[in-house]
């Protein structure tokens, strides 16, 4: 019966590190702000938050656009 609970354990444990370990990295990272923006023209250069073509300064940092 221990033999059983033992075995069973094992496969558990076998199963969790290989699907851990051929997880791709993109799925375990978290998404930023500017990744989700889809109107979005080019990042702040000082923060890297999502900006629009009309923005004269970055909504995040407030940092003027020359």
């Amino acid at each position: 019966m221990v033999d059983i609970l033992v075995a069973g354990a094992l496969v558990a444990a076998g199963v969790t590190v290989v699907t851990r370990r051929f997880t791709p990295d993109v799925m375990s990272r978290p998404v930023s702000r500017t990744m989700l923006a889809v109107d979005s023209d080019l990042p702040c250069p000082w923060c890297h938050a999502a900006t629009r073509e009309d923005d004269s300064r970055c909504p995040s940092c407030q940092q003027p656009f020359g």
